[in-house]
């Protein structure tokens, strides 16, 4: 199977997983509330995941676990997306009304999200692919995909205003220390 092949096998697991929770939420808007809980820590999870891997790799190029799960890079970013779609789907249902919605949407505590972390997630998972790798140019490609890092920011801050501070300090604070261990020990690592 190519890689073309592949990865078109991937976003159609994606849209079926992804379709599957939104049928589910729009059947029975009580399920939003706990996947609206259950997203958020997947998407979150899924994250930090894929944003130590890269770090982790350098720090320790021997462990065969990090080089089996770096291969599936693609797969992991698409899935933060799509959980944090998710996530975002469930609110609006758990709304009641569009009306709502956009007076809950206009609160500080979601405009971190809602204005960049999940722009900069789709724009994101529809350029993870070798497709986009290929017209972009590795380096615009590369330079593209570091906004994760400003997504993780507004991701930090959602947490922090939502009243999960202890959430953000015990999962970003680690990752957070490898990356910067990455980057100040960049030039010793390679």
């Amino acid at each position: 199977m190519s890689n073309y092949d592949e990865e078109i096998c991937g976003m159609v697991n994606y849209a079926l997983l992804f379709s599957v929770m939104l049928v589910s939420i729009l059947w029975d808007p009580n399920h939003s509330r706990w996947q609206f809980k259950y997203s958020a820590y997947s998407a979150v999870g899924f994250l930090c995941l894929i944003l130590s891997l890269n770090p982790l790799k350098a720090m320790f190029p021997r462990w065969i676990l990090i080089h089996r799960l770096n291969r599936h890079r693609q797969e992991i970013g698409v899935s933060v997306f799509s959980y944090a779609m998710i996530h975002a789907l469930c609110f609006a249902i758990g709304s009641g009304s569009i009306s709502r919605w956009l007076s809950a949407a206009n609160n500080p505590r979601f405009m971190s999200v809602m204005l960049v972390s999940m722009p900069i997630f789709c724009i994101l998972a529809i350029t993870s692919t070798q497709f986009s790798k290929i017209k972009l140019g590795f380096k615009n490609w590369k330079r593209l995909h570091r906004l994760v890092y400003l997504a993780e920011a507004g991701v930090i801050v959602h947490l922090g205003m939502n009243g999960k501070s202890m959430l953000a300090l015990m999962v970003f604070l680690p990752l957070v220390l490898v990356q910067l261990f990455r980057v100040a020990n960049r030039d010793n690592l390679q």
